[in-house]
């Protein structure tokens, strides 16, 4: 498969959990599977759903102390892929990273399958963190320097990280999911996202893999992904964790620090919230003299797939009015965002 396939493949398969929203009600775990995960792991009575993504996300408990319970579907998460999600944070965690805790089951395993009447999930049960995802305005200097002290710590023990025994690799950035992902259509009326996505590809074909540069990273380490609680963090969801540039992963956090603005202007090298991140990152991990350069590309990028992932599901009608309304901010977003800074950071690529 081509590169360019592999990545819209991909694309498509992190998002295609927008079916899931929306799924009928008959389609979702069963009180069969939810007894049964609740005697695995001794819960309390009461598992409420929270969220419906990708996965099924629940609230629990166990002897009063909070949880989170998550089941996914076995064809959407294969257990060897969830077990390799945990050990990478199970990893982190023991070398002080503030990563949340899984919970082992009381056969002492970090997930569980969970099968009735030929349906299953793999269950896992998470620490539920303390405090709250905060907006833009919340993240202050301060918050943003242990942003990116943290990712710079998550980067520097990438480098040494070794799977425990029996424990696959985690994918690397061009893993899909369905392999076969329907191919996303360029539009002719709209083709400049189009033509800065393939020169981006041409770019990334070229970039070297050495361990300075690239490894295993978080892949989604976004305000959503972590509870801030009186100045400490805790970091969580490492679904999306696979092999890539260090720089991208950066650039994801960045991106969605600039999303909720009103327009998508920005200056990386003297926005003071993004130069704080910047300087505390480094202070865990080395960073090289085009890292920057190397971040500005990829936000580009990442605002590219998004758009034109995401404006092809809009145009299947693969959701929901609510969830149409979200994606299509986003796509809007995302094109002005190309459109304002395109020429400008391709000129970085190609001198």
């Amino acid at each position: 498969m081509k590169i360019k396939e592999k990545i819209l493949s991909l694309v498509l398969s992190l998002l295609v959990s927008v079916s899931i929203l929306n799924a009928s009600e008959s389609d979702w775990p069963s009180e069969a599977h939810i007894a049964q995960v609740r005697k695995t792991w001794s819960l309390d009575e009461e598992i409420t759903l929270i969220r419906k993504l990708a996965n099924y996300v629940y609230t629990c408990s166990s002897e009063g102390e909070e949880a989170i319970l998550r089941l996914a579907a076995s064809d959407w998460r294969s257990a060897e892929t969830t077990a390799s999600e945990l050990d990478f944070m199970r990893y982190l965690r023991e070398n002080g990273a503030p990563v949340v805790e899984v919970k082992p089951s009381l056969a002492g395993n970090l997930y569980e399958t969970i099968s009735v009447d030929g349906i299953s999930y793999v269950a896992c049960v998470i620490e539920k963190a303390a405090g709250a995802s905060l907006d833009y305005d919340e993240m202050t200097p301060d918050l943003m320097k242990k942003w990116g002290n943290i990712m710079g710590m998550f980067h520097r023990l990438a480098v040494d990280y070794q799977e425990a025994p029996g424990i696959e690799p985690r994918p690397s950035w061009q893993y899909n999911l369905s392999h076969d992902g329907p191919k996303i259509q360029y539009d002719p009326e709209e083709p400049y996202p189009y033509e800065v996505y393939d020169e981006l590809l041409a770019w990334i074909e070229k970039l070297p893999q050495t361990k300075d540069v690239y490894g295993l990273v978080h892949g989604d380490f976004h305000p959503g992904n972590f509870f801030v609680h009186n100045g400490n963090f805790a970091v969580f969801d490492f679904d999306d964790s696979c092999f890539h540039w260090f720089s991208y992963d950066v650039a994801v956090s960045m991106l969605s620090l600039l999303w909720p603005q009103e327009d998508a202007d920005y200056d990386i090298y003297t926005n003071e919230k993004m130069q704080a991140f910047f300087s505390a990152y480094q202070e865990e991990f080395f960073i090289g003299e085009d890292f920057l350069r190397d971040v500005e590309i990829w936000l580009l990028f990442r605002a590219t797939l998004l758009y034109v992932s995401s404006k092809d599901l809009i145009e299947k009608g693969v959701m929901d009015e609510k969830t149409r309304e979200s994606f299509t901010k986003g796509v809007h977003w995302c094109l002005e965002f190309v459109h304002r800074h395109g020429e400008r950071i391709l000129n970085l690529v190609r001198s």
